[in-house]
């Protein structure tokens, strides 16, 4: 029964988080607001990922910087949330493609499937 409970609770904890990604190594801005985080997440898709300009500014993202501590020197990780999985999913096909350097653009699972 618990882990039944255990099992259905780490599902819909990755059904929330199934439109969004995780990006890592991205630099952080000192004092960095909302807006210069979109900025940098919409070069990098642009750069990186060799989207067209048009194809990234369709999308919509709602984001923000991982909590964490910084005491490593690497920057936090970015959470971004798309408005659609197929959005999502756009970002994740080119970065499979183009394979980035410098920086990692993951999907955003619990830490309990992580760790499977």
């Amino acid at each position: 029964m618990q882990r039944e409970l255990v099992e259905s609770v780490d599902y819909v904890e990755n059904q929330t988080r199934r439109n969004n990604l995780q990006i890592d190594r991205v630099a952080e801005v000192t004092a960095e607001t909302w807006a210069d985080s979109v900025t940098v997440v919409r070069k990098t898709f642009i750069a990186a990922l060799k989207l067209p300009e048009l194809q990234v500014n369709v999308i919509r993202i709602y984001m923000h910087r991982a909590r964490g501590s910084n005491a490593s020197g690497r920057p936090k990780t970015i959470v971004v949330k798309f408005e659609s999985y197929k959005d999502r999913d756009t970002i994740l096909q080119a970065t499979r493609k183009q394979k980035p350097r410098g920086i990692f653009i993951n999907e955003d699972l619990s830490h309990r499937l992580m760790e499977r």
